[in-house]
C-alpha cells in the first residue's frame, strides 16, 4: 500500500484516534490540542513557545492563542528566563493546577487501550515508519512546490 490509499488510511487513522481521545478528554474539560500542549509542557520540561510550536508541528500564532487559553484556566504560566545568548526568553510551565490536570490526562487509557492491539514489535516498526513520514511531510510543508493557478 503507497501514495494515496496510505495516505488515506493515515488520515482516517487519525481521526477515529483523535474523535476516541476527545470523548476521553471531556472528563476534564480539555480539547485534544489542549490535552497535547499539556503534555509537551511536561515532557519538554518548560519549553518556549517556539519549542512547543515545533514539538506540536503548529504554527506559533495558533500555539500562543493556546498557551493564552491555557493561562486563563490557571493551567500554565508563562516565566521569564537567562537562557545563554538569549535574554528574557520566556518559557511555558505547568501550575500547581496544570500538573494535577496532567496526571489525570497521563493516567487516561485511550492511547493504551488502542496500542495494546499492536506488539511491542509492532510498535517499534510503527513508529520508525510514521516517523519517516512525518519528515516527508515535514520537507513538503517547507517546499509546498508550485501552487496551482488559480481559473
Amino acid at each position: 500500500m503507497k501514495g494515496e490509499a496510505l495516505t488515506t488510511l493515515i488520515t482516517q487513522t487519525h481521526r477515529a484516534v483523535y474523535r476516541a481521545r476527545e470523548i476521553e478528554l471531556l472528563s476534564v474539560g480539555l480539547s485534544v490540542e489542549a490535552a497535547d500542549a499539556i503534555s509537551q509542557i511536561k515532557n519538554l520540561g518548560g519549553p518556549s513557545t517556539s519549542e512547543l510550536s515545533r514539538a506540536l508541528v503548529r504554527e506559533p500564532q495558533s500555539i500562543s492563542s493556546l498557551i493564552y487559553r491555557l493561562e486563563k484556566t490557571g493551567l500554565v504560566k508563562r516565566v521569564r528566563v537567562n537562557k545563554g545568548m538569549q535574554k528574557n526568553q520566556v518559557n511555558i510551565q505547568l501550575t500547581k493546577k496544570g500538573e494535577e490536570v496532567y496526571e489525570r490526562v497521563a493516567s487516561m487509557t485511550v492511547a493504551t487501550d488502542i496500542g495494546a492491539v499492536i506488539s511491542e514489535k509492532e510498535a517499534q516498526t510503527l513508529e520508525l515508519s510514521l516517523t519517516k513520514i512525518k519528515k516527508a511531510a515535514l520537507v513538503k510543508m517547507r517546499d509546498p512546490g508550485p501552487l496551482p493557478l488559480s481559473e
